[in-house]
């Protein structure tokens, strides 16, 4: 490999881990890990993550954990509620079973979101983060969807 070409090389400082497990860490791991740091939420407060049984939130919901963050779940059946309950979510909520979706979040919090991760791959889901963060914060844009920065992750 030539010289201009090395700056991409990284070696990992733990040679016991195999590739297969160090891999995931260093793409989605590190998309939930940014995610969760520029949403700016502080240890104590509630970040929502839609798609919380998904690839990329079992990692995020290890994260917001380990930064002290309360962590809302969002996906849809028991087995996904398995996992994220397995990996420490404090609250899940099953779009299945739930009619809507942003009042039982903004019930189970208090109206106390500070942070909302965005990680399925489902306009509704979108939606219904644009809606949480406008209950939650009044400087959110009159129009979320026309908004050229929305402040969904």
């Amino acid at each position: 490999m030539d010289s201009q070409h090395m700056w991409f090389l990284q070696v990992l400082p733990v040679r016991e881990v195999p590739d297969v497990e160090a891999g995931p860490m260093l793409c989605g791991g590190v998309t939930m890990y940014r995610a969760l740091k520029t949403s700016k939420v502080s240890p104590g407060q509630w970040v929502v993550i839609f798609g919380a049984g998904g690839g990329l939130s079992h990692l995020g919901i290890q994260f917001a954990k380990a930064m002290g963050m309360r962590v809302v779940g969002i996906d849809g059946g028991q087995d996904k509620k398995a996992l994220c309950l397995s990996l420490g979510v404090d609250v899940f909520v099953d779009f299945l079973d739930v009619k809507d979706v942003v009042r039982a979040i903004s019930d189970l919090t208090d109206c106390g979101i500070a942070g909302v991760i965005v990680t399925a791959a489902s306009h509704s889901a979108y939606e219904q983060a644009n809606l949480l963060k406008r209950m939650n914060h009044s400087t959110y844009p009159s129009n979320p969807f026309n908004s050229s920065k929305p402040d969904v992750w």
